[in-house]
């Protein structure tokens, strides 16, 4: 038994404080529905472990729909000691509970309500859909951490600013008294001199805080050609291994877009592009810059795509790599999705392949 610690649902699901997860729960529901015959709808739910609740992360939007309500929730039978367990009401079959990650203050879950008992073949795709959710939960996991960092470091900075404000004023008042009451034109000279330094600190600070003020009302904007190195300096070793050369566009172009998402397409872009090429290959990466939008290319010299390569390469669990997960490449698509862009694979006349990319230069 638990608890729904918010049971407004639809309020929940209208005002969800992160949209991006929100639009991929949607998604990963899309992808789902597409191999179930089954109606049905999804909650990812957060176990709080200091106390016997439930908090609603996030919902797809087929929940209230479905006719699962707060009062039932509130008195399901789950077993959270399991990776997979099915969820019963008064002995009637509800779904299904997957676990997705845990940590020392909470446990994540997926809960699957659906109209009837999945077979052990649709049950594999849920185990292997959820692989997924929790390689992106993960990423948003390290956006909130950095975001914190983030809000941490800007209240250290407005602490120190408001500290330094009164010492400095103390400063400026003794160095006026100095120069006041100093019989020699040297010590009102030094006077002079410190109070002149103090207001001039003074101008810099809020300057400073201006400028950062400014920076945190908006989106910086990121140097793709910087996060595209920093990708190829941490595939280093594996591009050395091929003895591959990497070429790549010289002008810079700037995306008002957080830097971790584009460095995650970079970097599961060109893994790909490094494990197709033939050793002693080159690959390219080239971006042209539009009035409101970049569109990013990647080529290889490897053996191409099929038909069916084309067709399904962004799609989850879809791999062509030994021992391949095929969550690279949907993750990246989720990613340009959520953003508001588009991605697509063609083949090369000369042979390869070519990933490319669209992104909205403001976002």
């Amino acid at each position: 038994m638990f608890f729904l610690e918010d049971a407004n649902l639809d309020s929940k699901i209208k005002n969800s404080k992160d949209s991006t997860l929100q639009n991929f729960i949607e998604l990963f529901w899309k992808e789902i529905r597409q191999q179930l015959p089954t109606g049905g709808c999804v909650l990812v739910s957060q176990q709080d472990k200091s106390q016997n609740t439930i908090e609603a992360i996030c919902l797809s939007n087929t929940f209230s729909q479905h006719k699962i309500n707060s009062n039932l929730l509130n008195n399901l039978e789950v077993n959270f000691n399991e990776s997979e367990s099915e969820i019963y009401y008064n002995s009637v079959f509800l779904g299904y509970l997957y676990f997705i990650k845990k940590t020392n203050i909470y446990s994540k879950y997926l809960m699957l309500f659906c109209d009837k008992i999945l077979s052990l073949e649709q049950k594999q795709i849920i185990k292997n859909h959820n692989q997924l959710l929790e390689k992106y939960l993960d990423l948003e996991d390290k956006y909130h951490k950095k975001e914190n960092e983030f809000k941490t470091l800007e209240n250290l900075f407005y602490q120190m600013g408001h500290h330094l404000r009164n010492p400095l004023a103390e400063i400026s008042i003794m160095a006026e008294t100095i120069c006041l009451s100093s019989q020699t034109s040297f010590c009102q000279s030094q006077a002079e001199a410190i109070k002149n330094k103090i207001i001039n600190l003074n101008l810099e600070l809020k300057d400073f805080w201006r400028l950062h003020l400014q920076a945190n009302n908006q989106k910086i904007p990121q140097d793709i050609r910087k996060i595209f190195l920093k990708s190829v300096d941490d595939l280093k070793n594996i591009i050395d291994e091929k003895h591959l050369k990497i070429k790549y566009s010289q002008q810079t172009a700037f995306l008002a877009i957080e830097s971790f998402k584009i460095k995650q397409i970079f970097d599961n872009i060109l893994s790909n592009a490094i494990y197709f090429s033939p050793e002693g290959e080159t690959i390219d990466c080239y971006w042209r810059s539009f009035q409101e939008e970049i569109l990013i290319s990647i080529c290889d010299r490897g053996c191409g795509l099929s038909s069916e390569d084309i067709k399904n390469m962004f799609l989850p669990f879809y791999s062509r790599r030994e021992n391949g997960q095929g969550l690279g490449l949907a993750i990246v698509r989720t990613i340009i999705l959520d953003l508001k862009g588009n991605i697509w694979a063609e083949n090369l006349s000369q042979g390869g392949t070519k990933i490319s990319f669209v992104l909205p230069k403001n976002n």
